[in-house]
């Protein structure tokens, strides 16, 4: 029989789903909180969470707040007058006047054998430190991360065959069961929760997962607390990692997010590979190639970042084939022309953005440096003298450098060089530049139907977890 318990429950990804479904069941669900419809796909449509899609589906009351910044976001929230919120992988920060606002307590459903992977991803991480066993529990939720009293957890044991995707499965068909006990133990004043011993205390790394591509976000922290993100792309038998060869950039182009963090330092060839190494741990298909093109400009960093490309070709190392490993620059002119005369096997991709000094300026100040005229000069005697085609990155910018004019002069400027052609439309990052609509990017490419280079358009994967090109940057929460 179904109590009269009220909850607000808290959730945003699938693994949420089968919680909310069995507390919907079993008790009175006065409204359902879940992050914002993100932009996805080629398009860019919002698209609204797994939990979000279940509570429409179930005739449940949706809030989707981006914070709770708002007074009047908490003080609607206290109104409702709770007797629990349950929380599961919901993704925002609560801060104590939401915690405190329900009858009981703010209980949150966490996957792990707490203290033991804190923080987000504790299902990869208990798989790539080899446990034997993990848990769900049910902790009362405080406003430091995931340090609350336990109420109850069950244990889980990890196969030896056991993978992220078949754990992740397994709790989140257990979880439910978990809450729903520890929801009736507290009401009935029958808990006992028990204090978390600190010594056990291991913090798990974020990752972020599409919900509409096979596109994960990784967030990865360096032995000196510094966080870098890289991206695994997969699509049919094809495996891309985009990987970050520094902590931040200081190339500052104005419509790209890591230029916002500044630089930091570079990272270490060993950094870079490693990267690599941690997402196979945690991604069932192999990985066909490798991007240069995550946080950071590769050739301020160039030693570091041929070190790692020759461990990533390397016979004894990763062994990647060299032409499925592409280094990408903004345009540094002089590490430009090191490369071609070391006569490198990787390809090489340049950011182009712009059809003249002025107009790349503008959104690019490295061209200040680096002219426009010198930039085209060294890729050309690149493009010459190597046995790769170079490819020439644009990124879409509306009312900046999508006009017909724009796309003629590309043509012009191209035509000669044996290269091709890599349209970017832009994917929004909350400043002043904007994506141009789908009817300017088809007339833009229009122009370009018939010319004597290949021309190819990057509908970026992961835009609705930032993940898309120009997207990343770290931003941590509890």
């Amino acid at each position: 029989m179904k109590s009269n318990i009220k909850i607000i429950f808290m959730g945003t990804p699938e693994f949420s789903v089968p919680s909310l479904e069995a507390v919907t069941k079993n008790f009175e669900v006065v409204s359902v909180y879940s992050q914002p419809p993100k932009n996805s796909g080629r398009g860019l449509k919002k698209r609204i969470s797994p939990i979000h899609s279940f509570a429409e589906k179930n005739n449940l009351c949706v809030k989707t707040p981006l914070n709770f910044s708002n007074p009047n976001t908490v003080n609607e929230i206290i109104n409702q007058k709770a007797d629990f919120i349950v929380v599961v992988a919901y993704g925002i920060i609560l801060p104590p006047s939401v915690l405190n606002s329900p009858k009981y307590l703010c209980l949150n459903g966490h996957a792990s054998d707490l203290p033991r992977w804190r923080g987000a991803a504790p299902i990869q991480r208990a798989i790539e430190a080899g446990d034997k066993t993990t848990a769900v529990s049910a902790m009362i939720m405080e406003e430091t991360l995931d340090t609350g009293p336990v109420i109850i957890k069950k244990k889980i044991v990890i196969n030896d065959n056991e993978t992220s995707n078949t754990l992740h499965d397994t709790m989140s068909e257990e979880m439910p069961k978990v809450l729903i006990d520890a929801i009736n133990l507290v009401h009935n004043k029958k808990h006992n929760p028990i204090k978390q011993d600190t010594n056990g205390v291991l913090y798990a790394k974020k990752i972020s997962s599409s919900e509409n591509e096979s596109t994960q976000k990784f967030l990865f922290k360096t032995n000196d607390n510094h966080f870098i993100e890289t991206v695994s792309m997969v699509e049919g038998n094809r495996h891309t990692i985009c990987l970050s060869s520094q902590v931040g950039c200081n190339v500052d182009c104005t419509f790209c997010a890591t230029g916002k963090m500044g630089i930091i330092r570079n990272l270490n060839s060993g950094e870079i590979v490693d990267q690599l190494n941690l997402i196979k741990k945690n991604v069932l298909n192999p990985i066909t190639n490798v991007v240069f093109m995550g946080m950071g400009e590769p050739f301020l960093n160039y030693k570091n970042t041929i070190e790692a490309a020759n461990l990533l070709h390397h016979p004894k190392g990763i062994n990647l084939g060299a032409k499925r490993i592409t280094i990408s620059t903004a345009g540094i002119v002089p590490k430009i022309e090191q490369y071609a005369k070391e006569l490198h096997p990787f390809k090489l991709a340049i950011s182009l953005n712009g059809t003249s000094h002025e107009q790349r300026l503008k959104i690019m100040p490295i061209t200040k440096a680096f002219s426009f005229k010198n930039l085209l000069k060294v890729a050309k005697n690149y493009a010459y003298n190597s046995r790769n085609k170079l490819t020439f990155e644009y990124v879409l910018l509306k009312d900046i450098n999508d006009d017909i004019k724009d796309a003629k002069k590309l043509i012009s400027l191209l035509e000669r060089i044996n290269c091709k052609l890599n349209i970017i439309p832009y994917n929004e990052i909350g400043g002043h530049f904007e994506r141009p609509s789908d009817k300017k990017i088809e007339k833009f490419i229009k122009v370009l139907k018939n010319v004597c280079f290949p021309v190819t358009v990057r509908w970026s994967k992961g835009t609705d977890i930032d993940a898309g090109c120009g997207q990343l940057v770290t931003s941590i929460e509890a």
